[in-house]
């Protein structure tokens, strides 16, 4: 167990306290060690980078005056009992790549998963990495696709209606030019805020496809089980893009035009599938 230590984390973000008590609860760190950025004693900063830590959570050692951020933190956390595995992680290419998809995650972090409140001036926000924030946009829309392409090839396939999977990516990527088009004219401030937001809901939907999906296969089900659950989960997609879009300030406009490029997608499938 990790004591005599201060483990940094944002107040107002969900993923953090998430695996910060997850941290407390598996008995990896003490019940001290957890603290926010936003509220630890100044006493306790010195010597930390306060800006790298919005980015690489801290680990402040009180004991050794030793500061770790990162994978670097994470990986004393979980590892500390296994000197070797320590050791492991620290050697490349290792310490890259989980350095790597550390960094994705985090520079994410307050698009992934929703925060309770959104700030205008969040004080721990990680700064915006343009990088990191189109790489996300195009790994959601490629999984998205993946699912997607499955799942409604199994619907037409059942109606013997020709389908090309590769439709689904082009829906998928068309949204963000779609939807960045519009927010970039009406409201370029939020432009990376809110595709990262979008992105997130995206990958949400298709996430709660697999359960019908594998539950149709297991149970060999009527493709309109299929369609039924679609709906449910667009019903669910839309509560959560209002909410999310309400909480950056962008209200519903953003949302009808997102549901307006759906509609219009599915008036072109139909369209097609009747002249084929």
């Amino acid at each position: 167990m990790i004591t005599n230590s201060k483990l940094l984390i944002d107040r107002d973000c969900p993923l953090c306290k998430m695996y910060g008590n997850l941290f407390q609860r598996t008995g990896l760190i003490d019940q001290d060690v957890l603290t926010t950025y936003q509220e630890i004693n100044p006493e306790y900063t010195k010597g930390i980078d306060m800006n790298r830590a919005k980015s690489e959570i801290a680990l402040v050692d009180l004991k050794n005056n030793r500061i770790e951020y990162g994978v670097d933190s994470f990986a004393k956390i979980l590892f500390h009992k296994y000197g070797l595995l320590l050791k492991l992680i620290k050697v490349q290419p290792f310490r890259f790549l989980s350095h790597l998809i550390y960094l994705f995650i985090s520079l994410n972090r307050h698009i992934i998963v929703r925060p309770s409140k959104f700030c205008s001036t969040p004080i721990c926000a990680p700064p915006l990495n343009r990088g990191y924030r189109s790489a996300y946009s195009i790994i959601t829309a490629l999984l998205t696709g993946l699912i997607l392409s499955t799942y409604f090839g199994q619907v037409m396939s059942a109606f013997s209606i020709s389908y090309s999977p590769y439709i689904e990516y082009l829906i998928c990527f068309g949204q963000i030019a779609w939807q960045g088009a519009f927010i970039g004219v009406t409201n370029g401030k939020k432009f990376w805020d809110y595709l990262g937001h979008m992105s997130t809901v995206s990958l949400i939907g298709a996430f709660l496809l697999l359960p019908p999906l594998i539950i149709s296969n297991l149970l060999n089900l009527s493709p309109l089980y299929l369609i039924g659950a679609f709906t449910l989960v667009v019903l669910i997609m839309i509560q959560e893009h209002l909410l999310r879009s309400r909480r950056l300030g962008l209200g519903t406009g953003t949302t009808v035009s997102w549901i307006a490029y759906r509609l219009f997608i599915l008036f072109s499938l139909f369209i097609q599938f009747i002249y084929l």
